[in-house]
């Protein structure tokens, strides 16, 4: 499936959909900097339109 049409990414295909490497996505979950979510206490899961958002919100000029 298409990554740009999934509306929730595990940490596999957010890495991927990100260009970031899953331990810099860990690293950033850790520390409360990324929006995602553990509805299972292990698996990650990140909305796509969340990371968009989170790659886009610190524009400069």
């Amino acid at each position: 499936m298409d990554l740009n049409t999934k509306t929730v990414l595990n940490m596999d295909e957010a890495a991927e959909y990100t260009g970031l490497k899953k331990s810099y996505l860990y690293v950033l979950t850790s520390e409360n900097r990324i929006p995602c979510y553990r509805p299972f206490g292990k698996k990650i899961f990140f909305k796509r339109q969340e990371l968009e958002d989170f790659l886009t919100s610190d524009k400069k000029q």
